[in-house]
């Protein structure tokens, strides 16, 4: 059974008022799932989130129709890595994907190669951070995929037979699933399951042994358990049952409206009783003899027509994750559809994945806690991965936004995405529908050292409020002459520019448009940067000195191509060295060097850290006496830098002893 592990403080309270952030040291890399039995990969899998209402929409409306047209259908945006970056912090290490494929394959099932490449992407971002990946059919089932007819078998082996030979490549973290809540009696789903598991395995490499998801009737836990169900045969054994958990459907899904009745809580001792009863027997059937389960769908409806009892949707979902963690070889993937209409309808909405952030923050809590027990590693709430600055601190006198990053560049924070508030109105009478974009600007860094200029372009759409630019972690930058430039960010600046308007209807000549789109004004609001990891901060504004210089100024329209220069000067950064004069009187004799001890309240822990990135950040705001400047430098190099600060939370972790210090180099 799992031992769930508990979440060891970080931090201690003294520093909940400082202005400097610092990295964790903490890394995990992904499990090695190659050798491990069936059981064994789903335990390694720990608790999963659905990409609900994305590859599993349809689209009539749209010709021709692309990928992200499908993507897109339902209201979500499209998919980026720092969405996946964020479910994986918060406790989550498997995400299913689930896949329509209706409009996107031939009439023999031959799958769009677009379609098959954008999902790649997206298979890819779960993979890169260490995550698992399932993979399906989805609302095939009411189209194409509604019978076990030999003709539909044969198009349905041609399909996987396409998609093994695709992925055949990737390793045991990308899981196959055959179908998704398909109405067909068992005997039709065994049918069909066991082609399934034929057709993957006929293709060879990795796929000789993938994690195949099969399910009974619907996906129901009844008809899982029935007599007429049976897991398919497997010579790899290496197969999982799947079985969506809505249950009792008069809570889970049931609004207010329902006349098949409607439960506003859950949660009694009867309750908690029927669903542990239905996952022992899960457990009994199906875990014990070698074939683990895997909850492919649960959730509560979380609108306000739903009508639930929040201590109750809590409740349910935190049962159902951590009891099946408890169990090895089961594990819980929670539905998301993400969307929250105006009127705060949908049905089970609970990641914002244009905020990044969970709708209700219960419910992101609940589950990185229970994440915290699971093989994705605990989750330590003193840490966070975003800081929000101000527009008021950052608005320069063009309504453009500058962000100083100097403060962090020696705290080895990656970022990944900027998330950035608007509002926008039309002053006109004319435009039915309007619209503006802008971008992200800053530089990379190559090979060589040199800086250049890059941008990550984003659209403002009528009714929205926040919007996200993606920072790559490999950034390519090109000039005007065509060359490219690969390298990460560097730590210089960010600013954030309107680069265009539009109206629709607009007048047909050049210069009405013009005097149209001006009509459009949009005006940005506090911004939020999201780092890669959990990073220990508090008061998480930067510096708010102006740099003596300003960076690369925006292009007064959008340009066509990026500017073929860097600014020529950095922003100044705060100085690194000593200041030239003591903070305070130099008292007549040296006291003893504790070394580590930066703040000079004679304890070594994370406040000391701190106290080193805010002198290096800003040493007239945050200054050091001198005895604390000679306790701060430890890294057995001199000066004092953020490598010192490093080793002081090293100290405070365990991993350096406070007797060692200063290091040797």
């Amino acid at each position: 059974m799992r031992s769930f592990r508990k979440v060891l403080a970080a931090a201690s309270a003294a520093v909940v008022s400082v202005t400097v952030i610092v990295p964790g040291l903490c890394i995990t890399s992904p499990a090695d799932a190659a050798g491990m039995n069936a059981v064994q990969l789903v335990e390694d899998m720990g608790q999963g989130w659905n990409l609900g209402n994305t590859f599993d929409c349809t689209n009539t409306w749209t010709n021709p129709l692309t990928p992200k047209d499908i993507e897109t259908a339902w209201g979500n945006p499209v998919t980026t890595e720092s969405m996946i970056k964020e479910i994986k912090k918060s406790g989550f290490n498997t995400v299913r994907i689930p896949i329509t494929w209706q409009q996107m394959i031939s009439s023999d099932g031959t799958p769009n190669q677009d379609f098959l490449a954008r999902i790649k992407t997206v298979v890819d971002y779960c993979i890169n951070n260490g995550m698992y990946a399932i993979i399906n059919t989805h609302h095939d089932e009411s189209d194409w995929l509604s019978n076990a007819n030999d003709g539909t078998v044969t198009k349905f082996k041609n399909l996987w037979t396409n998609i093994s030979k695709y992925f055949a490549s990737y390793d045991q973290h990308l899981v196959f699933e055959a179908m998704n809540e398909q109405n067909i009696d068992n005997s039709g789903m065994m049918k069909l399951n066991q082609a399934f598991v034929d057709a993957v395995r006929a293709t060879g490499g990795n796929n000789a042994d993938r994690l195949l998801l099969v399910e009974a009737q619907t996906n129901n836990t009844q008809k899982a358990l029935d007599g007429s169900f049976s897991a398919p045969t497997d010579s790899a054994k290496m197969v999982a049952v799947s079985v969506h958990y809505y249950e009792p459907p008069r809570f889970c899904v049931a609004d207010l409206t329902s006349d098949w009745g409607h439960y506003e809580t859950w949660g009694t001792a009867e309750d908690i009783t029927a669903l542990r009863n239905d996952f022992n027997a899960l457990e009994n059937k199906f875990i014990k003899n070698g074939i683990p389960v895997i909850i492919g769908e649960y959730g509560v409806n979380t609108s306000k027509k739903g009508g639930k009892d929040k201590q109750s949707m809590y409740k349910f979902l935190k049962e159902v994750a951590s009891y099946a963690l408890s169990k090895d070889g089961m594990c819980p993937v929670v539905w998301d559809m993400s969307v929250r209409g105006d009127d705060d309808s949908g049905d089970m909405f609970y990641f914002n994945r244009n905020a990044l952030t969970w709708y209700d923050d219960n419910i992101g809590n609940l589950f990185k806690e229970v994440g915290g027990g699971s093989s994705s590693g605990p989750v330590d709430e003193t840490k966070t991965d975003r800081i929000t600055l101000k527009a008021s601190d950052i608005k320069q006198s063009d309504g453009s936004l500058h962000i100083d990053l100097t403060p962090y560049k020696n705290c080895g924070a990656t970022i990944t995405s900027v998330l950035v508030k608007f509002s926008m109105k039309y002053n006109g009478t004319m435009a039915t529908s309007y619209g503006a974009g802008g971008a992200v600007c800053f530089e990379n860094v190559d090979p060589s050292g040199t800086t250049h200029w890059a941008s990550s372009t984003f659209n403002l759409n009528k009714g929205g409020d926040i919007v996200s630019a993606e920072i790559p972690a490999v950034i390519v930058a090109e000039d005007e002459a065509g060359n490219k430039y690969e390298g990460p960010l560097a730590m210089k600046y960010l600013d954030i520019q309107q680069w265009w308007a539009w109206t629709d209807p607009a007048p047909s000549d050049e210069a009405g448009q013009k005097a149209e789109n001006e009509k459009v004004a949009v005006e940005f609001g506090d911004v939020t940067i999201v780092f890669s990891d959990p990073i220990s901060i508090v008061d998480p504004q930067p510096a708010t000195e102006a740099p003596t210089e300003a960076p690369t100024e925006a292009p007064t329209e959008a340009p066509t191509e990026a500017p073929t220069e860097a600014p020529t000067e950095a922003p100044t950064q705060a100085p690194t060295d000593a200041p030239t004069e003591a903070t305070t009187a130099a008292p007549t004799e040296p006291a003893a060097v504790m070394y580590g001890d930066a703040n000079g309240d004679t304890v070594l822990n994370v406040a000391d850290a701190v106290a080193v990135l805010q002198f290096i950040a800003n040493q007239s705001k945050y200054p050091l006496s001198d005895e604390c400047q000679r306790n701060a430098d430890v890294d057995g190099e001199a000066g004092i830098t953020g490598s010192d600060a490093i080793v002081i939370q090293q100290v405070d972790a365990g991993v350096v002893k406070a007797a060692d210090l200063p290091l040797k180099k």
